[in-house]
């Protein structure tokens, strides 16, 4: 597995990294996109906005492997999803 958030067209078929994020064009959402953002939360807000063709921020509805911050957030933000990935990036931690 790889390290990190990820994004691209989901299909059923995907596999998901140890962490990754499903960030959707607003509004409405119509449509996923499954993504590596990294460390970075200019570069990953970039990222987000080429990838789905947002021309403003995009909501992150799911993210696994950022711990209880991934699974009970209500709200996901770019800058904490990234903040975590430069943490585990520093300390060492592998990937699942």
């Amino acid at each position: 597995m790889t390290h990190g958030p990820t994004v691209v067209p989901v299909s059923p078929t995907a596999r998901t990294t140890s962490r990754t994020c499903w960030p959707l064009t607003l509004p409405p959402p119509t449509r996923t996109y499954w993504t590596r953002a990294g460390a970075d939360p200019v570069a990953a807000a970039t990222h987000l906005r080429q990838i789905t063709g947002a021309s403003d921020d995009v909501l992150i509805v799911a993210a696994s492997g950022y711990g209880a911050y991934g699974m009970r957030a209500d709200v996901l933000e770019v800058p904490v999803l990234c903040a975590i990935e430069q943490i585990a990036h520093t300390a060492g931690v592998p990937c699942m």
